[in-house]
């Protein structure tokens, strides 16, 4: 008797597991990873995973993250196959296919050349006829997208910003255009302490970053509202200025 009773309140436990995971709220988000913000060997994933499940815990909710390719994830979410996806650029384009997050974080973007190259104080006024690397499937800076777009100069597209640090540091581009955590975080990375390169001119662009969620999703729109509210709340509180200065801080300049 006492073993049916055992048995039978371990079968009432489960099936309150089975249902209170059903009843658990989970937004499925795509992303890849991309030092140091999004970082899988890290407890917490990076600053952007920290912060969106953060977020979405204030509103009873949790993220599941899955790794995709840059472009992949861009078309699988807006197709539907997830609920959002992060970390997103504003551009025209993605706009007509997203809703987009109030921002996760603004990021400095600098001109970046090797230390002994001569450069003058306004690099983006020099860069006609250069060479430069950037990752695949990503908008430059601003002011040198527009450059691009007038075919100012060349660019290599690869699918890690460690590749175009190697490539400036062989002499094979000339500059590398990025964000100052992501630059800095993968020069240490490569170069230790060494000063192999060096920032140029003022800073070229300030970007903000966000989540999206695609257009074609009904619920997409009540989602934006509820995250945009946590997120305030949690500026507010002074929880996400705490995040960056614990995950980004020391990744901010050389």
């Amino acid at each position: 008797m006492k073993l049916r009773i055992t048995s039978f309140l371990i079968l009432i436990a489960a099936l309150q597991a089975v249902c209170a995971l059903a009843a658990e709220k989970v937004q499925r988000l795509a992303t890849d990873e991309f030092l140091p913000y999004i970082d899988r060997s890290q407890p917490e994933g990076g600053y952007y995973p920290a912060l969106i499940s953060r977020v979405l815990a204030e509103n009873g909710e949790r993220a599941e993250f899955v790794y995709r390719p840059w472009m992949r994830a861009h078309l699988e979410t807006r197709d539907g196959r997830f609920d959002g996806s992060f970390p997103y650029l504003r551009s025209e384009e993605r706009e007509r296919d997203f809703l987009y997050s109030d921002s996760l974080l603004e990021v400095d973007a600098y001109f970046f050349v090797r230390a002994d190259a001569a450069w003058g104080a306004a690099p983006l006024e020099q860069v006609y006829g250069k060479r430069t690397c950037y990752l695949q499937d990503s908008l430059l800076p601003e002011p040198l997208q527009n450059a691009l777009a007038n075919h100012a100069f060349q660019i290599e597209r690869v699918t890690d910003i460690a590749q175009c640090f190697r490539m400036l540091e062989a002499g094979r581009i000339d500059f590398v255009a990025a964000g100052s955590y992501n630059a800095w975080a993968t020069i240490r990375r490569l170069y230790g302490e060494k000063p192999v390169f060096k920032t140029v001119g003022p800073r070229l662009d300030r970007t903000s970053l966000h989540l999206v969620w695609p257009r074609s999703n009904p619920l997409s729109e009540s989602r934006r509202e509820a995250f945009n509210a946590a997120l305030k709340a949690l500026k507010e509180s002074g929880e996400v200025a705490r995040l960056q200065q614990r995950l980004l801080s020391h990744n901010e300049s050389n």
